[in-house]
């Protein structure tokens, strides 16, 4: 199970536990990601780059703030180009090789989908979300998402999130120091 917390445009917090206990806790920020392993007692400190590096995915602190709302990670607006199949409505756009189609359903027009890819650098990013249910001063909020990531650096990878509680704007303590007896990752 994992504990997140934003601070909209500054910091993303995760608190990771397997079996009730600690694992790994990880703070992002808009120029760093920190990591620590409670299990090996070691952590790491990245640039945001890393992302980019480790998984060829252009993904920056604003787009990870959004795909963790639910959000679409937006292509220039006047790119987007508008199709309906059969009950869903379909956005899609190209941008510096980048193809991107955002999914619709087609009675609440509510976010379904997201697809990115680079079939110049042969990645892709699907996103399906869905169990929406509504929040006080958000709006339907998606409580489940798939993301299905494949590239021909990682292979595939897949991570299924189910929230099962959400605070918004309730203030919360964000906690993230690195103990002096944990050595740093090679």
């Amino acid at each position: 199970s994992t504990t997140i917390r934003m601070r909209k445009d500054s910091i993303i917090w995760m608190n990771v536990k397997k079996l009730g206990i600690e694992a790994a806790r990880v703070q992002i920020t808009p120029d760093s990601i920190y990591f620590l392993n409670r299990l090996t007692r070691e952590y790491a400190i990245y640039d945001m780059a890393f992302l980019k590096r480790q998984f060829n995915l252009p993904l920056d602190f604003a787009d990870l703030q959004e795909l963790i709302l639910g959000n679409a990670v937006m292509v220039e607006a006047d790119g987007l180009e508008a199709k309906v199949e059969k009950i869903q409505h379909l956005l899609e756009g190209e941008q510096s090789g980048v193809n991107t189609t955002y999914t619709l359903n087609g009675l609440t027009y509510l976010l379904e989908g997201i697809k990115v890819d680079s079939p110049r650098e042969d990645w892709e990013v699907r996103i399906d979300q869905g169990e929406f249910g509504g929040e006080a001063n958000y709006g339907n909020f998606p409580y489940f998402r798939n993301f299905n990531i494949a590239s021909k650096d990682t292979g595939p990878i897949g991570l299924v999130l189910k929230f099962l509680k959400i605070d918004l704007n309730v203030p919360k303590k964000i906690q993230f120091e690195i103990p002096s007896k944990y050595t740093e990752m090679r």
